[in-house]
């Protein structure tokens, strides 16, 4: 088994696990599949849940905001950034990150970016803003 196929079964088991509730076992699953491959997009998405669903919202977005800075040519912490600013309801917040990523962030990630803004706009209802960005996209 190679080491990526390790890691996306360490991400499974810890998804496994969320759903059942075993949240510390799950935590550990996903911490270390992050230890080997840190922008791992399934691995972030299921820590950063599981530190939402336990109260550390501001934690999963201090982490994910920390992947994007070190590996901004990486999917998966954009992808994270905007499942977690959609859960937790900061979509405000979320629009004006991602606005500021665009000034920041390599290009080939800005389709990423565009991609969380219409995510945030299509919760929000802005369908004024939502529409030029699904066109840009498509």
């Amino acid at each position: 088994m190679s080491r990526e196929e390790e890691i996306d079964e360490w991400v499974e088991q810890g998804f496994a696990l969320f759903a059942k509730r075993e949240n510390e076992a799950a935590e550990q699953k996903f911490e270390r599949a992050l230890r080997y491959s840190a922008a791992h997009e399934r691995a972030l998405l299921g820590i950063s849940l599981l530190y939402v669903s336990t109260g550390r919202g501001p934690m999963a977005l201090k982490m994910l905001q920390k992947e994007q800075k070190q590996h901004p040519d990486k999917i998966g912490p954009y992808r994270a950034i905007s499942t977690v600013v959609r859960i937790s309801g900061h979509l405000e917040i979320g629009e004006r990150y991602f606005i500021s990523l665009l000034d920041s962030a390599p290009d080939t990630m800005h389709s990423y970016i565009y991609l969380g803004l219409a995510e945030i706009y299509a919760a929000i209802g802005n369908h004024e803003k939502l529409k030029p960005i699904v066109t840009v996209l498509i």
